[in-house]
Protein backbone atom coordinates (compact mmCIF):
# COMPACT_ATOMS: atom_id res chain seq x y z
CA UNK A 1 0.00 0.00 0.00
CA UNK A 2 2.94 2.47 0.82
CA UNK A 3 4.38 1.52 -2.42
CA UNK A 4 1.48 2.92 -4.61
CA UNK A 5 1.16 6.34 -2.29
CA UNK A 6 4.60 6.66 -2.88
CA UNK A 7 3.58 6.22 -7.00
CA UNK A 8 0.21 8.43 -6.69
CA UNK A 9 1.75 11.34 -4.48
CA UNK A 10 5.71 11.36 -5.76
CA UNK A 11 5.73 9.99 -8.79
CA UNK A 12 8.28 7.68 -7.54
CA UNK A 13 8.71 3.64 -8.02
CA UNK A 14 10.06 3.08 -4.78
CA UNK A 15 9.38 -0.04 -3.07
CA UNK A 16 9.22 -0.46 0.72
CA UNK A 17 12.03 -2.68 0.42
CA UNK A 18 14.39 -0.26 -0.57
CA UNK A 19 13.27 1.50 2.85
CA UNK A 20 16.64 1.77 5.22
CA UNK A 21 17.04 2.12 8.88
CA UNK A 22 20.14 3.40 10.63
CA UNK A 23 20.15 4.43 14.71
CA UNK A 24 20.86 8.41 14.80
CA UNK A 25 22.75 8.18 18.30
CA UNK A 26 23.15 12.19 18.13
CA UNK A 27 19.44 12.59 17.77
CA UNK A 28 18.35 9.73 19.46
CA UNK A 29 16.05 9.03 16.77
CA UNK A 30 15.95 6.26 13.91
CA UNK A 31 16.73 7.59 10.92
CA UNK A 32 14.47 6.11 7.70
CA UNK A 33 15.97 6.42 4.58
CA UNK A 34 14.77 6.03 0.28
CA UNK A 35 17.16 5.73 -2.32
CA UNK A 36 16.43 9.38 -2.99
CA UNK A 37 18.22 12.76 -1.90
CA UNK A 38 15.39 14.75 -3.76
CA UNK A 39 14.44 16.74 -0.21
CA UNK A 40 10.58 17.33 -1.13
CA UNK A 41 10.47 13.36 -0.83
CA UNK A 42 11.55 13.84 2.71
CA UNK A 43 9.65 16.54 3.33
CA UNK A 44 6.54 14.92 2.12
CA UNK A 45 6.92 11.78 4.54
CA UNK A 46 8.16 13.81 7.41
CA UNK A 47 4.52 16.28 7.37
CA UNK A 48 2.36 13.08 5.77
CA UNK A 49 -0.05 11.23 8.94
CA UNK A 50 -0.22 8.09 6.60
CA UNK A 51 3.17 6.96 5.50
CA UNK A 52 4.40 8.28 9.03
CA UNK A 53 1.36 5.92 10.53
CA UNK A 54 2.92 2.85 8.00
CA UNK A 55 5.80 3.20 8.65
CA UNK A 56 5.77 3.40 12.81
CA UNK A 57 3.27 0.62 12.42
CA UNK A 58 5.63 -1.58 10.30
CA UNK A 59 8.63 -0.64 12.84
CA UNK A 60 6.74 -1.82 15.77
CA UNK A 61 5.29 -4.83 13.85
CA UNK A 62 8.67 -6.08 12.81
CA UNK A 63 10.93 -4.74 15.05
CA UNK A 64 9.24 -3.88 18.32
CA UNK A 65 10.05 -0.30 17.91
CA UNK A 66 8.06 1.99 19.20
CA UNK A 67 10.39 5.22 19.67
CA UNK A 68 10.82 8.31 17.37
CA UNK A 69 12.27 8.38 13.23
CA UNK A 70 12.35 10.54 11.16
CA UNK A 71 12.69 10.67 6.87
CA UNK A 72 15.84 12.01 5.80
CA UNK A 73 18.32 10.71 3.26
CA UNK A 74 21.48 8.61 4.24
CA UNK A 75 23.83 11.66 4.75
CA UNK A 76 21.42 13.48 7.14
CA UNK A 77 23.63 16.85 6.78
CA UNK A 78 26.59 14.66 8.40
CA UNK A 79 28.82 16.31 5.15
CA UNK A 80 31.47 18.70 6.79
CA UNK A 81 31.38 21.28 4.05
Amino acid sequence: MLDSRLKEKLGMNIKSSDINLEWKSDKSKLLVTLPTYDEAVYEFFNQDEYSIKTVANALKKIYLYDGEFYFNDFWDNDIPF
